[in-house]
């Protein structure tokens, strides 16, 4: 494994905790209004981290698109496709095809909003723990990130088993690159789970994909595709 080595800048004083605040602050409320506003195309792409205590190492790569009611989701462990009358859900290690209504998008939305309150209720309770420049994760122009690590309090922490949750954040284009949860509780599973974020396009003009998401998996109505012709079909629409 590649040593990584991490630089973090302590502040002599309590103004550069305030600037280096201000950064992730600006990059957060980005975020914030992003989540509320209503977005015609949206591209995503991002990455999950999982280690555990076991030493069993998971990782996972997500590539998300979405325009005119049309979403795309593709990972390792499954496909999803949904327009306005149907979504389907491929799982190609468990050969099963799964069939069912869309997710409405004011519950998309609802779900959204939910995480973002989650994340304020846990914002409050952060205390900063160092922040500094971390050459090792560069943002896309090359140059190094700025490295944000805040301490959870003690009953945060042994509600949730989560010690620390660290930012890496892209101070030219406030936007957040990272996203890690420490794990300290000697019975919880995970150690640390990351989030990368790899590509983030609220602008995107692209076709997520063609035909209708039943059409990705039936020719016409009634005959799946040849080679979905050995997974089992799962309707519940």
């Amino acid at each position: 494994m590649v040593a990584i080595i991490i630089v973090l800048l302590n502040w002599p004083a309590a103004g550069y905790t305030q600037d280096c605040l201000s950064v992730f602050r600006q990059a957060y409320g980005k975020m914030k209004n992003f989540s509320h506003d209503s977005h015609d195309g949206l591209l995503l792409k991002y990455s999950v981290h999982v280690e555990t205590t076991t030493g069993e190492n998971y990782s996972d790569f997500i590539n998300l698109e979405m325009r005119q009611k049309r979403v795309k989701v593709v990972s390792s462990d499954f496909t999803v496709f949904q327009d306005e009358k149907t979504m389907v859900v491929i799982q190609p290690e468990a050969k099963v095809i799964f069939m069912t209504r869309p997710v409405a998008e004011s519950l998309r939305q609802n779900q959204l909003a939910a995480f973002m309150k989650l994340q304020d209720s846990i914002y409050k309770y952060m205390k900063v723990r160092s922040c500094g420049i971390d050459p090792a994760v560069k943002d896309n122009g090359g140059n190094s990130t700025q490295r944000i690590m805040f301490q959870l309090p003690i009953g945060v922490q042994e509600a949730s088993g989560v010690t620390t949750v660290t930012y890496w954040v892209d101070a030219s284009q406030l936007a957040i690159k990272r996203l890690k949860l420490t794990y300290g509780s000697s019975s919880s599973l995970y150690k640390a789970v990351s989030f990368h974020f790899d590509q983030v396009d609220d602008k995107y003009v692209g076709v997520p994909f063609d035909g209708s998401a039943l059409s990705r998996v039936m020719e016409g109505k009634s005959r799946i595709k040849e080679r979905y012709r050995h997974f089992e079909m799962i309707d519940q629409r």
